[in-house]
């Protein structure tokens, strides 16, 4: 299954602020190396003009789901970043299975 985790903050921890540009050099750096092994692709970052933003890479969940099995880096960003979250998102052929998946639960429950 293709997926996007997609990582997003509201800001740095007050306090925390250098620790936290530290932090997104090390994740970067980190999910960088995954992707020259051909794992993920790279990174991409978003920041927003008010403030935080949110980064996010693609490959398989599987995949994914084995590099974060012991990724440090998902503690720590809760330690750095306010509001930090991430999740894993549809994305690709995945997307367009669970939009056919989606309409047969319409249909099934009569709601079409």
């Amino acid at each position: 299954m293709q997926v996007a985790m997609v990582i997003t903050w509201s800001g740095a921890r007050a306090g925390r602020e250098l620790s936290a540009l530290d932090y997104g050099l090390r994740a970067a750096e980190f999910w960088g190396k995954h992707a020259a092994e051909g794992r993920c692709t790279q990174p991409e970052m978003f920041f927003r003009t008010a403030g935080g933003g949110m980064w996010m890479v693609r490959g398989e969940l599987e995949e994914l789901t084995r590099i974060n099995a012991d990724n440090v880096l998902l503690v720590e960003g809760g330690l750095v970043l306010e509001d930090f979250r991430y999740e894993y998102l549809d994305c690709g052929p995945s997307a367009d299975e669970f939009l056919v998946r989606y309409a047969g639960a319409i249909e099934s429950l009569g709601l079409a």
